[in-house]
């Protein structure tokens, strides 16, 4: 995988998008990826502050305490993170259930993710 390379262009798109959960979710990945802990860290709770059951969220939080040595605060996060995990592990279990019984319509629960680009026009 290019992490690195990846990386400057989330920053970009975060700077477009910093509402944006899967961007910042993605962001912080990448940023304890490349190996800035502290960065990831700052993603992560940027993006508790949209969504504070994110599961993605409490992992990166998660992976970046520990990388930083807070082996207490990541211990906690764990256990956030292991509490909002479980209905998703749930969910996925249901949604191959129905797939199974109908794979027909096996991504009718799909979801969609879309942007509008919208251009500043010039001044």
């Amino acid at each position: 995988y290019r992490f690195a390379e990846a990386r400057p262009y989330l920053e970009r798109a975060a700077l477009l998008l910093p509402q944006d959960p899967n961007l910042l979710a993605l962001l912080a990945r990448v940023r304890g990826l490349v190996g800035e802990p502290q960065a990831a860290l700052v993603a992560a709770n940027r993006l508790l502050t949209l969504d504070p059951e994110s599961e993605d969220a409490h992992h990166q939080r998660m992976l970046a305490l520990r990388d930083l040595g807070r082996r207490d605060e990541s211990e906690d996060a764990e256990r956030r993170y292991l509490y909002f995990r479980r209905p998703v592990e749930l969910d996925q279990e249901l949604r191959q259930r129905f797939r199974a019984l109908d794979p027909g319509r096996a991504q009718e629960d799909a979801l969609a993710h879309t942007h509008e680009l919208r251009l500043a026009t010039a001044r």
